[in-house]
């Protein structure tokens, strides 16, 4: 039922762009808003999906190089790809304007801001989420991140003192890592203990602080 009344913007279509352009991101530039978080994958259908008695088809008609065949998010990656070209023309070209992504965007150069989303939270998907942010840096992806400490619980009966031990240690890696965020079906740092949101704000003023000596060394766009 929830994609019945789906609507997808025809990025293909030139004219519909420039109306996207000239509405939405321009009105965002205007305002000065210059970067965005862009999550939707999941409502965005592949090539052609089947959800019971009602189909969703989208077909690219550029790239041609897709020639009809499937791509999986092909959707998502090229809006991110072009939202972070738009806002960043629409911005005067300011180095600063970003778009931060989960679900691709056809090379950090256009998209560098990215997250590993929808983990479930457990020390075992903490120590894979560290391998992945690991693997960003060292594939020239310095601005990757994590829900902090996974987006989903185990288990229903789920303990707020085993999430606080989780959070606390993905605190100790989050902090050397350019942005810190919570996300998803979790408890939140804001309603743990306070100890526990101490050691949030502390490392997001240290994450701050590392983003500050180590943005100068890199130039993203």
């Amino acid at each position: 039922d929830q994609y019945a009344n789906l609507r997808l913007l025809d990025i293909t279509n030139q004219e519909a762009w420039k109306w996207y352009e000239e509405n939405v991101i321009a009105f965002l530039v205007r305002n000065n808003i210059i970067g965005a978080k862009i999550d939707f994958c999941e409502l965005v259908p592949d090539e052609s999906v089947c959800y019971g008695d009602f189909s969703v088809a989208y077909h690219w008609k550029m790239p041609d190089v897709f020639k009809g065949v499937g791509v999986h998010h092909a959707y998502p990656m090229f809006f991110n790809a072009k939202f972070a070209e738009a806002i960043k023309r629409l911005a005067g070209g300011r180095a600063d304007s970003f778009v931060f992504c989960r679900g691709g965007g056809l090379g950090c150069s256009r998209t560098a801001y990215y997250w590993a989303g929808d983990q479930v939270r457990t020390f075992p998907k903490l120590r894979d989420q560290l391998r992945g942010l690991l693997n960003s840096r060292l594939s020239a992806m310095p601005y990757m991140s994590f829900d902090l400490a996974g987006y989903i619980k185990k288990w229903k009966d789920y303990s707020l003192a085993e999430e606080e031990r989780i959070v606390v240690r993905a605190l100790g890696f989050a902090r050397y890592f350019p942005f810190i965020q919570t996300h998803g079906d979790v408890t939140h740092v804001y309603n743990m203990d306070e100890s526990v949101r101490k050691a949030f704000r502390e490392a997001v003023a240290f994450s701050a602080k590392v983003d500050r000596d180590v943005a100068p060394l890199v130039e993203f766009w």
